[in-house]
């Protein structure tokens, strides 16, 4: 892997890229090579993430490595609309595995979609629209907006050719700020990371989304080991696409985007099943939904299937462990979900607990078939950073775990079923 450590080079090795035969000699190229983040950017930026300094600073360091000033004029795609007509990416690349990939990729996305039949989608940042045609053909009602006109056009012409009707405006992601009507859902699919600030358009899509609501982030670089809170990625491709073309090319760290949700009024789930990196948010005033095949939920005497953990007739010991959620001081309410049609009885302990199990928020015996006692209320008065729910099984206990929920109450009266946290 070779450091960049000039614009010298960098254009060096891009003159490189424009020599490649096909497509996969060109992604060859883009694992070759990248920047050092501290060369380019020191220590890090010293500025709080969400400050407007910061942006700054990241803005200077995309005018430094493109060669321009940004506008959304950058973002446009240089292609032939009578090829794309034909072939669009990421058939026009020729390469398997580009296709293979890319494809693999949506299917995956598809799969953590939870929509009504019929759900009204607002799709920012469509691009080739293969998503887009995909949910049209599922029988969604879709709305999609690209800056790029020659996309849009694209999008039309393709939905007409396979009898689809999708209504396509030639706008940027401010637009969601405008809607008349709002949404089920809001998507991004290898998209959001183009938008120059993400503060912004975190607020303004509140206008866009129905009350329950969702937004789904999909195939974005959310990674919990990106180097600094947020900023432009230096890897080969991005470094390419900004000096090449002028696009926008943003990566988030985990703990940073966690932050940033919660600043402009969202929460979120990271999905790591079945499209690792996919982010469900929500209005933060809305439960928090972790479904039982999330990572983040653990299990010994149950099963994980695709959509729950069964726990059938099973020997004592935890059904249920997670997710170790961050949480601020409330009232709060949490809750385990099971299949309503499956099978449940015996009898189990609920408890809800910090500090890895040390310090018991509140706790409850359970006996069925009463599924309302599977939840539990407490109350935080400082901050915690690992909040565990644990559903102890009794010899012989039966479920189906779909979910856990968490839900921070409004109301100020404390009706907790157990322990306070005082300090």
């Amino acid at each position: 892997m070779k450091t960049i450590g000039s614009l010298d080079e960098l254009d060096a090795i891009l003159a490189e890229c424009d020599a490649a035969p096909d497509d996969d000699a060109l992604r060859s190229i883009f694992a070759r090579f990248r920047m050092d983040p501290s060369t380019w950017i020191g220590n890090g930026p010293a500025a709080d993430p969400l400050s407007a300094d910061y942006h700054a600073g990241q803005m200077a360091l995309y005018e430094r490595i493109s060669g321009r000033s940004y506008t959304l004029n950058n973002e446009e795609t240089p292609f032939d609309l009578e090829t794309a007509f034909r072939r669009p990416f990421p058939y026009s690349t020729g390469s398997t595995d580009t296709a293979g990939h890319h494809l693999i990729t949506i299917g995956q996305f598809l799969r953590c979609l939870d929509l009504p039949r019929g759900a009204r989608i607002l799709e920012l940042g469509p691009g080739w629209g293969n998503l887009t045609l995909t949910l049209a053909s599922l029988g969604y009602d879709v709305t999609a907006v690209d800056v790029e006109q020659r996309f849009c056009t694209l999008i039309r012409e393709r939905a007409a050719r396979l009898d689809l009707t999708i209504t396509v405006i030639n706008a940027d992601f401010a637009w969601a700020g405008s809607a008349i009507e709002p949404f089920d859902a809001i998507l991004f699919f290898e998209c959001f990371h183009h938008a120059a600030d993400h503060l912004a358009l975190l607020r303004m899509l509140h206008n866009a989304l129905k009350p329950r609501g969702r937004i789904y982030l999909g195939a974005e670089p959310i990674l919990a080991d990106f180097p600094v809170p947020w900023g432009l990625r230096l890897d080969g491709q991005s470094l390419w696409s900004i000096r090449k073309f002028g696009w926008m090319e943003l990566g988030f760290n985990d703990a940073y985007f966690e932050s940033a949700l919660e600043a402009t009024g969202w929460s979120g789930t990271r999905l790591d099943f079945p499209a690792p990196g996919t982010w469900v948010l929500r209005r933060s005033n809305e439960p928090l939904r972790i479904p039982a095949i999330s990572s983040r939920l653990g299990t010994i005497t149950g099963i994980r299937t695709e959509k729950a953990i069964v726990v059938s007739n099973a020997q004592p010991g935890y059904c249920l462990f997670g997710p170790y959620q961050a949480l601020g001081p409330g009232n709060y309410d949490v809750a385990v979900e099971l299949e309503s049609e499956a099978p449940f009885s015996g009898s189990a302990i609920i408890d809800a607990c910090i500090q890895g199990g040390s310090h018991i928020l509140a706790f409850r015996s359970i006996s069925a078939p009463d599924p309302c006692l599977l939840a539990l209320s407490f109350t935080l008065l400082i901050s915690c950073a690992d909040l565990e729910v644990r559903l102890c099984g009794h010899t012989g206990f039966t479920a189906t775990i779909i979910a856990l929920l968490i839900t921070k109450r409004s109301d100020a009266k404390v009706l907790n079923d157990g322990a306070l946290l005082a300090r």
